[in-house]
C-alpha cells in the first residue's frame, strides 16, 4: 500500500509539472464561466423566450444548474489531459524511466488512472465553487429578490457532487483508449466520434429510421441507449432531481411515445426507449471494465 502511495505521488508530481495542465484547468473554468455567462446573458435580455416573466423568476427555476452545467463541456478539457499525460511519455521516452523506477506496471497504470481521476474530480468541484463565486455578484439584487443559486436539497447536492464524477469518469475512458493506442490523434479521434458524431448519426437514424422501417429504428434507438455518450451522461444531474423517473418506468428503462408525422394516421405512435439512471450507470461500469482490462492487459504486455 505504501508503496503504491509512492507511485501516486509520483505521478502527481508529474501531472503538476507539465503545463497542459495548468492550460487544461484553465480551458475547463472558462468553459464553466462561458456556460453561466450564457445563461445571465439570456436571463437578463430576454427571460421570455424560456416562458419566464421576469428574470427573477428565470434565475429561480434555472437553479444551481447555473453552476455546474459547464460540466459536459468543461470534459473536453481533462480528456485532452487523460490523453496527453500517456501519449506523451511513450513519445518522449519517460515511460522507460517510469518503468524503470516501478517494474510494477499493474500498480503503475493503477497509479496513473487514479490520479487523473482525483484530478478530474477535483477540479469540476473547483470549478463550480468559482462559478458560483462569480455568479453571486449578479444575483443579489434581480428585480428586487435574492436570487443566489445556494444548494437545496438532493438533487442540487447530486449536481454539485456528481457532474464531476462525469469528467472523472470520461477522462479515465480516454486515458484507457490513450493506453490502447500510445498516440495523441487516435483517442483523440475516438472520443470526438464516440460521444459526438456516433450519438448525432444514431439520433438522426431513430427518427428517420421509424419512417421506413421501425425494425431499423428500434435498432438505431437500442444502439444509441447504450452508446458510451449515453450512458456516461447518468453522472450529469439537474435540478428536475437526480433520480426521478416516470410512473410507467421499470427500474432498468424508461420508454415514451414519440410522433412520426409521415407515418400514416392510422398506424400507431412508436416507442423508443433510453435507460434509467441506474441501468445507465451499470453499463457505464462495464464500459469502464472492459477498457480498464484490455488496456492494462495491452499496457503488461506491451515491450516498452
Amino acid at each position: 500500500m505504501n508503496k503504491f502511495l509512492y507511485v501516486c505521488k509520483s505521478e502527481f508530481v508529474k501531472l503538476r509539472s507539465i503545463k497542459v495542465t495548468y492550460a487544461c484547468s484553465i480551458i475547463a473554468l472558462l468553459c464553466y464561466w462561458l456556460i453561466a455567462a450564457g445563461v445571465i446573458i439570456l436571463g437578463f435580455t430576454s427571460p421570455g423566450t424560456v416562458g419566464k416573466s421576469n428574470t427573477a423568476s428565470f434565475f429561480v427555476d434555472a437553479g444551481f444548474n447555473l453552476v455546474v452545467s459547464g460540466a459536459g463541456t468543461a470534459v473536453i478539457a481533462v480528456v485532452i489531459l487523460a490523453i496527453l499525460l500517456m501519449s506523451t511519455e511513450y513519445s518522449s521516452g519517460s515511460i522507460t524511466s517510469t518503468l524503470i523506477a516501478t517494474p510494477n506496471r499493474t500498480m503503475v497504470f493503477w497509479a496513473k488512472t487514479v490520479i487523473i481521476f482525483i484530478y478530474s474530480y477535483v477540479l469540476g468541484i473547483i470549478c463550480s465553487i468559482l462559478t458560483w463565486l462569480v455568479c453571486v455578484p449578479f444575483m443579489i439584487n434581480v428585480d428586487g429578490q435574492n436570487v443566489i443559486p445556494y444548494p437545496n436539497g438532493l438533487a442540487d447536492w447530486a449536481m454539485f457532487f456528481g457532474n464531476p464524477l462525469y469528467m472523472g469518469f470520461v477522462a479515465i475512458f480516454c486515458y484507457f483508449i490513450a493506453v490502447i493506442f500510445k498516440t495523441k490523434a487516435i483517442p483523440l479521434v475516438t472520443y470526438f466520434v464516440l460521444f459526438f458524431i456516433l450519438p448525432s448519426l444514431l439520433a438522426v437514424a431513430t427518427s428517420t429510421a421509424y419512417q421506413i422501417n421501425q425494425i431499423v429504428g428500434k435498432v438505431a434507438n437500442v444502439c444509441l441507449a447504450f452508446a458510451p455518450s449515453e450512458t456516461f451522461k447518468a453522472f450529469i444531474f439537474s435540478n428536475e432531481g437526480a433520480f426521478v423517473t416516470n410512473s410507467n418506468d421499470n427500474l432498468l428503462f424508461t420508454t415514451k411515445q414519440i410522433s412520426v408525422d409521415d407515418l400514416p394516421a392510422n398506424k400507431l405512435l412508436s416507442q423508443v426507449f433510453s435507460l434509467t439512471h441506474i441501468s445507465a450507470t451499470v453499463v457505464t461500469i462495464l464500459w469502464l471494465a472492459l477498457l480498464c482490462i484490455l488496456a492494462l492487459n495491452i499496457f503488461k504486455k506491451r515491450n516498452i
